[in-house]
C-alpha cells in the first residue's frame, strides 16, 4: 500500500511490461492509498500520474482509430466480403468478433459477439439488418475496439468511489477471462466518510462494476446512473425529481474518486439543480465509449474536468 515508490522498479520492469516482454500474464492487485488528506508525504498520494504514464493507452488516437487499426479493419472487411458486393453478412461478423476476442460473461461487464452485433447494429440507422456495409463495419469495429480496450491494455487503473464499486472491481478481477494487473487508488478518507456507502442491492445479482457513474436522472436512459449510490436523493418525498431535464443541464463535471463527495456536498448546500456530476471510476483504459454516450444525453452542457491534484 504505502511507499509504493520503493517498489517502482518492480512495477516498471515486471508488472507494467511483463506481458509485452515475456508473455507473462498477471492479475496482481495493488491497493494504493490516494488523496491529499494531510496524512504525511508517503501516505497521501499514490502518484497516480506514474501509473498513467505506464499504461499503454494511445495518447494521440482513440481505440480503433490508429492508422494500423483502420488498415486492419478495412483488410478484415475485404476478407469477409467474399462475394465482393460491398456487404458482409451477420453470420460472418459474429464469427469474426468471436475469433478476435469477444469477451463472454455479462456479469463481468463484457458482451458476447451476438450482444455486440445487436447493440452496434442499432447505431447503424437503418439498412438490411442481416448485413453491414463498409462504413457500418468501420463503426462497429471501432466501437468493438473501444469496448475491448481492457483486453489489449497492459494494466487497469481505477479510482472507485463506493464500497459496491470496490467489491465489483475485485470481483471482476477474480472472474475476468483474461489476466491484467489492477491498480486501485483507495482514498483512506472514504473508509469513514458517512456518504460513501452502498445499498445491499448494489452488491447483489445483476449489478457489476461501472467504469463510469453519472448522477441518476429519470430522464436519462443510461445504465451508468444505476451505480449512483446517492440515487435515493434524486427525488423529493413527493416523488418530484430534484434534477432538471438533461437538455436544461448547463454543466457536466467530470471527476474521479473522493472528489465526487466534495462536489456533491457543495451542489446540495447551494441547491443547484442544473449541474450533473460524472464519476470516472476506471481511468485507464479510458472508457471512451461510455464517456461519449453519457455526454450525448446533455447536449447543452459545458463539460469540465475537476481533480483534487494541484497539477496535471
Amino acid at each position: 500500500g504505502d511507499f509504493a515508490n520503493n517498489a517502482q522498479v518492480a512495477i516498471d520492469q515486471f508488472i507494467a511490461s511483463g506481458e509485452e516482454k515475456w508473455g507473462q500474464h498477471s492479475s496482481i492487485v495493488l491497493l494504493l492509498p490516494h488523496g491529499y488528506d494531510g496524512q504525511g508525504p508517503d501516505h497521501s498520494s499514490a502518484r497516480l500520474e506514474r501509473f498513467l504514464q505506464l499504461v499503454n493507452d494511445d495518447p494521440d488516437h482513440l481505440p480503433g482509430a490508429t492508422p494500423q487499426d483502420l488498415r486492419d479493419i478495412d483488410k478484415a472487411f475485404d476478407v469477409l466480403d467474399e462475394a465482393g458486393n460491398g456487404f458482409v453478412e451477420k453470420e460472418a461478423v459474429v464469427k469474426y468478433l468471436g475469433c478476435v476476442g469477444s469477451i463472454e460473461g455479462k456479469s463481468s461487464g463484457y458482451l458476447s459477439a451476438e450482444e455486440i452485433w445487436s447493440e452496434m447494429r442499432q447505431w447503424t440507422m437503418g439498412g438490411d439488418e442481416a448485413r453491414v456495409s463498409r462504413s457500418e463495419w468501420r463503426r462497429i469495429m471501432q466501437q468493438w475496439h473501444r469496448r475491448s480496450a481492457e483486453v489489449r491494455s497492459n494494466m487497469i487503473v481505477v479510482n472507485v468511489s463506493t464500497p459496491a464499486q470496490y467489491f465489483h472491481a475485485l470481483r471482476r478481477q477474480a472472474h475476468s477471462p483474461f489476466k491484467k494487473p489492477l491498480v486501485v487508488m483507495a482514498p483512506k478518507y472514504l473508509l469513514h466518510h458517512a456518504k460513501a456507502t452502498s445499498a445491499f442491492e448494489d452488491l447483489g445479482p445483476g449489478m457489476l462494476f461501472r467504469r463510469v457513474i453519472v448522477d441518476y436522472n429519470p430522464f436519462v436512459p443510461s445504465e451508468a446512473g444505476l451505480g449512483d449510490n446517492t440515487r435515493h436523493l434524486a427525488k423529493t418525498k413527493t416523488g418530484a425529481p430534484l434534477q432538471v431535464h438533461p437538455e436544461r443541464v448547463r454543466r457536466l463535471i467530470m471527476c474521479s474518486g473522493q472528489m465526487y463527495y466534495t462536489l456533491s456536498h457543495a451542489r446540495q448546500a447551494k441547491k443547484i439543480k442544473d449541474v450533473t456530476i460524472l464519476r470516472l471510476e476506471q481511468i485507464a483504459p479510458f472508457p471512451h465509449d461510455l464517456i461519449t454516450e453519457t455526454i450525448s444525453y446533455y447536449p447543452n452542457a459545458d463539460v469540465i474536468w475537476c481533480q483534487e491534484e494541484p497539477k496535471d
